[in-house]
This record gives C-alpha cells, sequence and structure tokens, in this order.
C-alpha cells in the first residue's frame, strides 16, 4: 500500500489557495503553504458592509502571512459574519486546518461548495484531508474526482488522486490518473506510474 505522505502533494488553498498535504509534509512539515492567500470575493450591496468585510479579510490574510493564526482565524471569522461567502468560509477553514480543528475545516469547506459548487480548491483540501485525516476514500476521490472536471490541467490534483486510487488498490484508475499528471509534465507521476505497472503485472500473475 503506497504510503500517502510520500505520495500526494497539496492540500489547501486560500483564500489561501491550497496547501501541502503530502510530499512536502504539509509545505508544512507541518503547517500548510498556501497557493494562492486569500480569496476575497463579497456578496452584498451594503457598501458600508463590504468595506468592513474587506477590511476583515485583508487583516486575516496579513496575520496569515506572519503566521499568526488565532488572529487571522478572528479576522477571516469578523468577515464571515458581516458577509457569508464561499471565500470567507475557505478561508476559516484553511485556518482551522492549520490549528488542527479538521472537523471545523470540513465544515467550512462543505458549507463553501454549497454556497459555490466551481471552488476548485475548496474540493482539493476537503479531498485530500478526507482521504488522509479522515480515512475516507469515497469523499475523498469525489472530491478530487471534481477538482479535476474543474481544472482539468491541474496534474497535482491529478496526482493526488492517483496516490488514493493506488492506496484503495484501484490500479487500474491509478495508471490513468499517473499517465494524465506525467503527459502534463509531472516527472515524479512517471516513477509512481511504474510502480503501479508493476503491481498491477505482479497481481495478474
Amino acid at each position: 500500500m503506497t504510503s500517502i505522505r510520500s505520495c500526494l502533494s497539496r492540500v489547501f488553498a486560500a483564500a489561501p489557495r491550497r496547501t501541502t498535504l503530502w510530499s512536502r509534509q504539509p509545505a508544512r512539515t507541518a503547517t500548510p503553504a498556501f497557493r494562492r492567500l486569500y480569496a476575497s470575493s463579497i456578496n452584498t450591496n451594503d457598501t458600508t458592509t463590504i468595506q468592513q468585510a474587506t477590511k476583515h479579510m485583508q487583516q486575516g490574510v496579513d496575520e496569515l502571512s506572519r503566521g499568526n493564526l488565532t488572529q487571522a482565524l478572528s479576522s477571516f471569522s469578523h468577515s464571515l459574519a458581516l458577509n457569508p461567502t464561499a471565500d470567507a468560509h475557505y478561508n476559516n477553514g484553511v485556518c482551522h486546518y492549520s490549528l488542527g480543528n479538521v472537523d471545523a475545516a470540513l465544515e467550512h469547506w462543505e458549507k463553501a461548495l454549497s454556497m459555490d459548487p466551481s471552488h476548485s480548491d475548496a474540493h482539493v483540501n476537503a479531498g485530500n484531508v478526507y482521504f488522509m485525516n479522515k480515512k475516507d476514500a469515497g469523499n475523498a476521490i469525489r472530491h478530487l474526482k471534481k477538482a479535476i472536471e474543474l481544472s482539468p490541467g491541474d496534474a497535482e490534483v491529478m496526482f493526488n488522486l492517483a496516490c488514493i486510487y493506488e492506496a484503495t488498490d484501484q490500479l487500474e484508475w491509478a495508471i490513468k490518473m499517473y499517465d494524465s499528471a506525467a503527459r502534463l509534465g509531472l516527472e515524479k507521476a512517471k516513477t509512481h506510474m511504474r510502480n503501479a505497472v508493476a503491481k498491477q503485472m505482479k497481481k495478474s500473475i
């Protein structure tokens, strides 16, 4: 069974757009690194509320960039209270995950997706965390497949999905995903694909 930590490569993002959960043991070696620092969509017609929500969102981003997770969460929570948007839920989820609150993170990412089903990074984070933290391959695969549908050129998401397929002994699908990631230029996918092919051949003997 392939080690998920040595395989999967990213987990979240942001309004951080996504972090690393696997291959770099969360870009974090224990803390996520974000591909995009924050999401900032605003969903109200009240100018004052927009300004306040935007201010809190930016404060959250600033605190997050300094590594002040508790303060960032407080700011993002204020923004969410003023103006509940998918991005506000997403940012709250990133902070909760970074603070070790996995269930709260998933709840916020699922709420973000209920508001904006096309939020691909929320799908990526949720999918990776469902597998790594919750050992729920079904939901992990569902979210990552949707992320690929939304961002078909994202080789790292394909690689993560391939790792999950391999870890759950779905070798045919793993090989297909590794191959797709490799064709998009992700070098490490080639090695993993060869290993998966070897496993498949061994099983067929």
